[in-house]
């Protein structure tokens, strides 16, 4: 499955804010906020192959920070 074709399944089940894995927090895009690892749940891992390397689609929830999304990790 295509990196695009992930992001539109995870999006279609509510994990919608896009985040960035940053060396100590996960980055969030839309509001420009950074976030500790510690304040999340992974609630999924989905791989997949971009430019013949192994990347990982994690999906994430943060009860303390109302929010779930995703994010993209280099395996």
């Amino acid at each position: 499955m295509t990196k695009e074709a992930l992001i539109e399944q995870v999006q279609a089940h509510g994990y919608s804010v896009d985040f960035s894995l940053e060396e100590d927090c996960l980055y969030c895009q839309e509001n420009g906020n950074r976030y500790l690892p510690e304040h999340f749940s992974i609630e999924g891992s989905f791989p997949f192959f971009e430019n013949g390397q192994q990347k990982m689609l994690r999906t994430v929830q943060s009860t303390k920070h109302g929010l779930t999304g995703y994010y993209i990790q280099t395996a």
